[in-house]
């Protein structure tokens, strides 16, 4: 949580990453749900390449 949150303050600062926060929970209140919609459909395939692009085009930096 702290990681996600220091990346989120780094790239978008203090007020922006508290804006982003504050509407992805008034977008989607119930994030099992959400996760359901965006993943039941999706290969174990489909998921691990979307897994590897994204840690290609993102890589961890702690």
């Amino acid at each position: 949580m702290m990681i996600g949150m220091k990346c989120l303050v780094e790239k978008l600062g203090h007020v922006n990453a508290e804006q982003f926060i504050n509407s992805v929970r008034a977008s989607c209140p119930d994030y099992t749900l959400w996760r359901r919609q965006v993943f039941d459909d999706m290969s174990l395939d489909e998921l691990n390449e979307m897994v590897k692009q994204d840690a290609a085009d993102n890589p961890f930096e702690p």
